[in-house]
């Protein structure tokens, strides 16, 4: 009996029980920045950097070389690094869209490469 109710069930709803998504509760980040001294190709010294990231009245920030931001967030984000002894690295206009599944964002990949 309990396997004609599930039968029964699933003829009358479609498919669509057996193609539910099931999302995660982990956090993904919008953005990471790994963060390279231009000349040397090596990581600067962590203390030293500053990642920002800004979608309207929105900012988050982190002191890392590989930076991990705007976790579960969809955006249009400046993506800015500042370090003692480099230039202002800064890109405009970096999308974080949501995923296909639609449970989380894609995390965009950004390498800056900081000149002295």
């Amino acid at each position: 009996m309990r396997l004609f109710c599930c039968a029964l069930l699933v003829a009358l709803t479609g498919c669509e029980l057996l193609d539910a998504k099931a999302c995660t509760d982990i956090s993904i980040p919008g953005i990471r920045v790994t963060v390279l001294d231009s000349l040397t190709g090596n990581p600067l010294n962590t203390g030293d950097v500053h990642v920002v990231v800004r979608d309207g009245t929105y900012a988050d920030s982190t002191r890392a070389t590989e930076a991990w931001l705007a976790y579960d967030r969809t955006g249009t984000y400046t993506v800015q690094v500042i370090a003692p002894g480099y230039r202002l690295w800064q890109r405009s206009n970096v999308r974080v869209r949501t995923e296909e599944s639609g449970c989380h964002v894609e995390t965009v990949d950004l390498l800056a490469r900081l000149q002295p």
